[in-house]
């Protein structure tokens, strides 16, 4: 389990499922949400977002899960925000044993060797970036 963004990210199974059940609990407003993976071996939190282990799928098309190598990966790491929305994803080759993250990293490591991702997300636009844009517009259109 993990928390983010005011999130407690929690996971179990249910008999009647093969997958596992990962919940997204807001406790700001008492809201959850819930996503379904198979084969999941981690969750990590930090700050607003979370990494989610698990062995690839077997059914995923083949050019998402190969790797620059050629070779196809066996684990991937699922970069998701704090209501379980996928945001980016990496497929890897070693086996997730171990992960962290911070702001801008994620780190996997295996008993071997060890994946560093630095991921980027988009950032949202505040009120006062909206209102700069929407007065450099206007202002150039009265010249």
């Amino acid at each position: 389990w993990g928390y983010c963004c005011s999130t407690v990210v929690y996971a179990y199974t249910k008999p009647e499922r093969q997958e596992y059940c990962v919940v997204f609990w807001d406790t700001k407003n008492n809201e959850k949400f819930v996503k379904y993976v198979k084969s999941l071996m981690s969750i990590t939190t930090s700050g607003d977002f979370c990494i989610l282990a698990s062995k690839a799928d077997d059914t995923q098309p083949q050019e998402d899960a190969e790797l620059e190598s050629g070779s196809h990966a066996r684990y991937v790491l699922i970069l998701c925000n704090s209501i379980g929305t996928p945001l980016d994803s990496k497929y890897i080759d070693i086996d997730p044993l171990f992960v962290t993250m911070t702001k801008t990293h994620v780190i996997a490591a295996s008993k071997e060797a060890f994946y560093l991702w630095q991921y980027r997300v988009a950032k949202k636009l505040t009120a006062l970036e909206i209102n700069q844009v929407t007065r450099t517009k206007k202002e150039g259109r009265e010249r």
